[in-house]
């Protein structure tokens, strides 16, 4: 079944035929395990609001806790941090053709 495969892995037709999975679901957990997932759906959990903060891995928490808020989580003090290093005259490199979010 597609509900146990993790998101890259869904078709284009995932939400058609599984109208019950919300958006968010476990799936926008990122790095999610398939074994993660094949429990979260042996359970028939696949709403947010449905997993607790002890059954996901650090690197998910912020997307979690982002889910229970409603809201986005800004860290604006390490959004500072990473400006206040910019050494300038910062160059810009066409995003599309680079794979890293953050250029090295």
């Amino acid at each position: 079944s597609c509900l146990c495969q993790t998101k890259p892995n869904h078709c284009d037709s995932f939400s058609y035929f599984n109208p019950t999975v919300p958006t968010p679901s476990i799936y926008s957990l990122p790095r999610i395990s398939k074994a993660k997932i094949e429990g979260f759906v042996a359970d028939g959990r696949f709403d947010l609001d449905e997993i607790g903060l002890d059954e996901i891995t650090e690197k998910q928490t912020l997307v979690l806790r982002s889910a229970h808020l409603g809201q986005p989580i800004i860290d604006h003090a390490a959004i500072a941090q990473f400006f206040n290093k910019a050494a300038y005259p910062i160059y810009f490199i066409d995003y599309e053709t680079y794979s890293s979010a953050i250029p090295l």
